[in-house]
C-alpha cells in the first residue's frame, strides 16, 4: 500500500512537470511577439533519430496585420515557420532556435557519420534581411541558409545576403554542402533572371562561410 502511493504521488508530480513545462513553451513563443495579435500555432514534435531531443515548429498567421505601416512589415507570404522549439525528452529543458522571430522557408535534418562520433545538424532556409530594401522582409528577399547543432545550439548562417538559394546538395561522407544560388550580378538588390547562378561549397564544423566553388580559370575556358 506504501508503494503505491508513493507511485501514485511520482505519477502525479511527472504530469505536473510536464503541464508546467507545456504551458512554458507556449508562453515562450506568445511573448515573443504579443503585440500584432498573431495567431500562434505549435506542430506536433519532430523526433531526431539517436538522440534525446525533438523540435516542435512554429508558425504564425496575422490577418489584422496593417500593412500601411511604415514599421518593418512582419509579411509571412511563403514562409512556412517562424521558429523552432527544442525540447529534451530527459531534462524536459525547452529553448527556441532564436530568441528573435524568423521567416524560415524550410528546414532538414542532417546527420554525419563517422567511425568515431555521431554529429547531427540541421539546416534551415531563412528570409533574414531585407535586401531590396522595401521596409519588409519576405519571399522577394535574398533566401539563405543557415544551420544549427541537433539541439539548436551553434545557430549559424552560412550564405550572405549577396546570394539567394535557390537548392543544395549534401555529400554526406566529407559533409560538404554544394549549394547553387542567384548572385545579385548587376546590384540592384534583386534576385532575377538577370543575375548568374553560381555553386558555392560549405563544409560543416569547419568553414564560417560558403565559398565560390568553380575557379575562374574554369570559368574562363567554358565562354
Amino acid at each position: 500500500m506504501k508503494n503505491l502511493s508513493i507511485l501514485l504521488v511520482s505519477s502525479v508530480l511527472f504530469l505536473t512537470s510536464c503541464i508546467k513545462e507545456s504551458n512554458e513553451i507556449f508562453e515562450t513563443v506568445k511573448k515573443s511577439d504579443n503585440s500584432n495579435q498573431n495567431k500562434t500555432n505549435i506542430g506536433l514534435p519532430v523526433f531526431i533519430d539517436s538522440t534525446n531531443i525533438c523540435i516542435f515548429p512554429v508558425s504564425e498567421s496575422n490577418p489584422n496585420y496593417d500593412f500601411s505601416s511604415k514599421s518593418y512589415s512582419r509579411d509571412f507570404s511563403g514562409v512556412s515557420y517562424s521558429n523552432i522549439i527544442f525540447f529534451d525528452l530527459e531534462t524536459n529543458k525547452q529553448s527556441l532556435l532564436a530568441n528573435t522571430k524568423l521567416k524560415i522557408s524550410d528546414y532538414q535534418i542532417i546527420s554525419e557519420l563517422n567511425k568515431n562520433f555521431n554529429q547531427i545538424y540541421i539546416l534551415y532556409k531563412i528570409y533574414s534581411t531585407d535586401t531590396n530594401g522595401d521596409k519588409k522582409i519576405n519571399s522577394d528577399d535574398a533566401l539563405s541558409l543557415f544551420y544549427s547543432n541537433y539541439d539548436g545550439s551553434g545557430f549559424k548562417q552560412i550564405t550572405n545576403s549577396q546570394y539567394s538559394v535557390y537548392k543544395y546538395s549534401i555529400n554526406e561522407n566529407y559533409m560538404k554542402i554544394f549549394i547553387s544560388a542567384n548572385f545579385d550580378t548587376d546590384n540592384n538588390k534583386i534576385f532575377d533572371s538577370k543575375d548568374i547562378e553560381k555553386i558555392l561549397v560549405f563544409e560543416l564544423g569547419k568553414d564560417n562561410e560558403a565559398k565560390l566553388l568553380i575557379d575562374k580559370s574554369i570559368i574562363e575556358k567554358l565562354k
